[in-house]
């Protein structure tokens, strides 16, 4: 995912030497000077390169990625000979693995709403899932946690997956069932809402949405100042936003100085961003 940072990326390459650790991870910037969702990282010998190309078609933020070998001169290479210089590997987050077989997706149900991407692809490869293309964290009408989707590759997946149903996950049993790629892409762009706090009391809902947007959310949605219970501006504002990702970079931004204040950005649900809106400046 383009959010991945050069500490993510040293960890989920784990037992592969990174010259400089977080320093050798270089994370590619596009036209806009965003990150792109690729990243070269150098490696210290063959070895590490060897392990390093077993990470490819795993999951790092629920993408699927794809590791490559790279010349020099940022080519990728067919074969896997190495020079006397350090070996390059690249990580290419920016889309999925490309595959012949149908696409599925599923429902997981039940689980812990503290529950992460990263603990969902362990609980599927756990259970021998090969091809998990995505996973998208999702909540429920009431905007409460504990569902999750799943876009996988294959009828063979999708029978181990479906095998799944009731398995512990943690504490918990976990319920699968097939869902429709509808549900999948609604999830997807889902319900995802951030609550900030300490906010001036003359900030603008255009100030609001700069600032998340400055702070590299990509998809700034309604934006609700609320009032207290005396009728004035709180302080406190709701703000729907465009996924799992754009979720993650706005909570980052947790104590960043908006003007002359530190705010504060917590997690939010649908059921209190609708709560907000009852009691929102006019």
């Amino acid at each position: 995912p383009w959010t991945a940072t050069e500490q993510e990326i040293c960890e989920f390459l784990f037992g592969c030497e990174v010259l400089g650790g977080s320093a050798g991870v270089n994370i590619e910037m596009n036209e806009g000077g965003k990150p792109s969702g690729s990243a070269l990282v150098q490696l210290k010998t063959k070895a590490d390169l060897e392990s390093a190309l077993k990470y490819n078609k795993q999951v790092l933020g629920g993408r699927y990625v794809d590791v490559e070998i790279m010349s020099k001169d940022g080519e990728a290479k067919e074969d896997k000979q190495s020079t006397n210089s350090p070996s390059q590997a690249k990580e290419n987050t920016s889309s999925n693995a490309s595959f012949k077989e149908e696409k599925f997706c599923l429902k997981l149900s039940n689980l812990n709403r503290k529950a992460t991407t990263a603990e969902i692809s362990s609980f599927l490869s756990g259970g021998h899932v090969k091809n998990v293309l995505e996973i998208v964290l999702a909540v429920d009408e009431k905007g409460k946690a504990g569902n999750a989707f799943v876009k996988i590759c294959g009828e063979e997946d999708l029978k181990v997956c479906l095998g799944l149903n009731a398995k512990p996950m943690g504490n918990r049993e976990v319920e699968v069932t097939r869902a429709k790629l509808e549900q999948f892409e609604e999830a997807k762009q889902g319900k995802f809402f951030v609550k900030l706090t300490e906010l001036s009391r003359k900030v603008t809902k255009d100030d609001i949405s700069k600032f998340l947007s400055d702070g590299n959310v990509k998809q700034v949605g309604e934006v609700v100042i609320t009032l207290n219970e005396k009728g004035k501006v709180s302080g406190n504002a709701f703000v729907k936003i465009g996924g799992e990702d754009d979720q993650k970079v706005a909570l980052s931004l947790d104590k960043t100085a908006m003007g002359n204040r530190r705010i504060g950005v917590c997690q939010a649900t649908l059921q209190e961003f609708e709560e907000a809106k009852k009691h929102q400046v006019g």
